[in-house]
């Protein structure tokens, strides 16, 4: 059945016409997927149960029809009991363990899930990608996205994946006059620069043609009003990082056109997520790692003298006015204290009670901490943007 007899089955079967230009765009409409599209993948779709039993009703699979080679359901579970390896990195098992995943650990766990698919195709269909994203959410109920069906970012991220690896052949490799394809091919010459203007490493497989897939598809998602996928935002967003980083570092880029290239920026999670993408530090992780090493260091600054009665000071301060977190707090003004003649006011200034400080934000050029240094802690703090 060729599409304009899909298109005319469902139309007379009751699928409204904005359905099927879904379907159309998520590579879904074919007679064969229909047939075998599962209830939770049409869902995920945001399809309501009308729409779906509508579908349902166009193709009905009472009969089996062994004309068809594609696998069924029940075959492709099978298959994906192969598909799902169970043996991963110590990371992963650890993240499994604990049923906690963090991004780059998740990242390393589709990675493993494809390099077994990968032995038996470099073209799983976008049904396969399903079936596979639908197992994993099954075993692994914790990495579920918190949207929709809760397959959506896995079956994306494989789909980035095989994409990649496809791509990512020497026969495919030509040279170019575009500055993209430059640092693609010249990765030698890449600046050597540190701190917040480190060049990230290029994602193997990513190429300049896969950069531009990804683009279209994240200003394609951002146009939309209302319901946009966030998990499909932040993959794509990750995955662009290391050639948005470059443009941004190598070339004198306006934040206006930035802002037009990637407009998820405009996004509050978004612009949290691209400043640890940056440090490749999470403020959770650096929290986390202040509180334990938080002792160490306030028993070093009682060898300060200055620091020790400042230390003393904030301990006998009334419960009502002692920080939320004193032994935190604490440590990051000994910090303060023994690093004063080290620091680097390009994330942090401290400005004195003898300047102004209105004069050192209007003349902050970067994103920064301001604070003055008012006694015990600093008041008033801000977070200059531009």
């Amino acid at each position: 059945m060729d599409g304009e007899a899909v298109e005319k089955a469902l139309e007379e079967s009751g699928v409204r016409q904005e359905t099927v230009s879904l379907l159309r765009d998520e590579e879904l409409l074919d007679e064969k997927c229909l047939r075998r599209s599962m209830s939770d993948i049409l869902r995920s779709l945001g399809l309501k149960g009308g729409q779906i039993l509508a579908i349902k009703n166009a193709f009905p699979s009472n009969e089996k029809d062994t004309s068809i080679q594609t696998p069924t359901i029940e075959e492709k579970s099978e298959k994906t009991e192969l598909l799902l390896q169970k043996k991963f990195s110590p990371r992963v098992q650890e993240a499994i363990r604990s049923q906690k995943m963090l991004d780059n650990v998740r990242n390393e766990f589709l990675r493993d899930v494809c390099d077994s698919i990968r032995q038996q195709t470099l073209f799983p269909t976008k049904l396969e990608r399903e079936t596979v994203a639908l197992k994993i959410v099954g075993e692994y109920p914790f990495i579920k996205d918190a949207i929709g069906s809760g397959i959506g970012s896995i079956e994306q991220a494989i789909a980035f994946r095989f994409k990649n690896l496809r791509k990512n052949k020497p026969e495919h490799k030509e040279k170019s006059s575009s500055s993209t394809s430059d640092i693609l091919t010249k990765p030698a010459k890449r600046l050597k620069l540190a701190g917040p203007n480190a060049l990230p490493d290029i994602p193997s497989g990513e190429t300049e043609d896969t950069f531009k897939d990804h683009m279209k598809r994240l200003q394609k998602e951002m146009t939309k009003t209302k319901g946009k996928n966030q998990q499909l935002i932040k993959t794509l967003m990750d995955a662009t990082f290391a050639m948005r980083r470059r443009e941004i570092v190598q070339n004198a880029v306006s934040i206006n056109d930035l802002l037009k290239r990637f407009p998820a920026l405009t996004l509050t999670s978004e612009l949290k997520r691209e400043f640890g993408r940056i440090s490749q530090v999470r403020c959770k992780d650096a929290m986390d790692k202040l509180r334990s090493l938080a002792p160490n260091i306030v028993e070093y600054g009682q060898q300060i003298p200055a620091v020790k009665n400042l230390i003393s000071n904030l301990s006998t301060m009334d419960e009502d006015s002692k920080p939320e977190n004193l032994n935190e707090t604490i440590a990051i003004l000994v910090l303060a204290r023994v690093l004063k003649d080290k620091r680097d006011d390009m994330f942090l200034k401290v400005v004195d009670e003898n300047d102004d400080i209105d004069k050192v934000i209007a003349e902050t050029t970067a994103p920064r901490i301001v604070a003055g240094e008012n006694r015990p802690l600093p008041d008033p703090i801000y977070i200059v943007m531009d």
